[in-house]
């Protein structure tokens, strides 16, 4: 598995990824808008099978000294075989070099998401109650110290 850094040009597949992991979902697909934002502030990497886009972490630079999760998704047909972890542990990496926090939100009832944060040392800080829009609640979670 190779961890590439993903740019503007990988933003058909960053979309097409994210539509396919996020079916019935509380949120639309990310948008062309946001993939730049997340291009001018902030970074986003992911994994290549075949020039396929399979999975991918997308950071975004909240505040100085805190990064925020912006997403991570792995296709559906090729989930539990370490992407995310992968792209998670790099992240992590990064922060620990770079000493910021890594926050993120996750959906309540989203066990894989929680499963794999909580494995990471990502602590619990609360539910936030519309914190996506309005019925769109989210729990906080932080990187360990």
């Amino acid at each position: 598995m190779r961890i590439v850094s993903l740019t503007k040009k990988d933003e058909t597949q960053i979309i097409a990824l994210d539509k396919a992991c996020y079916v019935n979902y509380d949120l639309p697909a990310i948008t062309p808008g946001e993939v730049d934002e997340l291009v001018r502030n902030g970074f986003m990497l992911g994994v290549m099978e075949n020039g396929r886009l399979v999975s991918d972490i997308l950071v975004f630079y909240k505040k100085p000294g805190e990064w925020f999760l912006w997403g991570i998704a792995t296709v559906p047909e090729m989930q539990g075989q370490g992407f995310a972890t992968a792209l998670l542990k790099d992240v992590l990496k990064r922060a620990k070099e770079k000493r910021v926090k890594v926050c993120v939100s996750i959906r309540p009832g989203n066990e894989k998401s929680l499963g794999l944060f909580r494995k990471h040392g990502f602590v619990e800080k609360g539910l936030v109650k519309d914190f996506c829009g309005p019925g769109i609640d989210r729990l906080i979670f932080e990187s360990p110290e």
